[in-house]
């Protein structure tokens, strides 16, 4: 499942795993509204999704949200970046186990 808060990302993605000859079933997930997905993830990836402050703990929350006891949760955020910092913090309060690396 592909999500994101914007329509038009939606069809995008759509778009270019079609043309990868790829299945992706795609919804709106805003992540102040927590209520379109529900403990069914059992992997979670996420890629360049911290660019603020105020987007670490949405997305912290949006995460442990939707991940089932046990899931494996992929995060490729760019050090530096305003909120990233908080984003490790707070993963580190609720997981079991963090592990963070950090390349170039």
């Amino acid at each position: 499942v592909a999500t994101d808060a914007s329509q038009a990302v939606l069809r995008r993605a759509a778009r270019t795993a079609s043309l990868n000859d790829v299945d992706v079933e795609t919804r709106l997930f805003d992540w102040d509204d927590l209520d379109g997905l529900r403990r069914e993830a059992d992997v979670v990836l996420c890629a360049d999704c911290v660019y603020s402050e105020g987007a670490a703990p949405l997305l912290q929350k949006a995460i442990m949200h939707i991940a089932k006891p046990g899931a494996s949760i992929y995060v490729c955020c760019k050090s530096g970046r305003r909120g990233v910092a908080t984003f490790w913090g707070l993963m580190a309060d609720a997981m079991e186990e963090v592990e963070a690396k950090e390349e170039g």
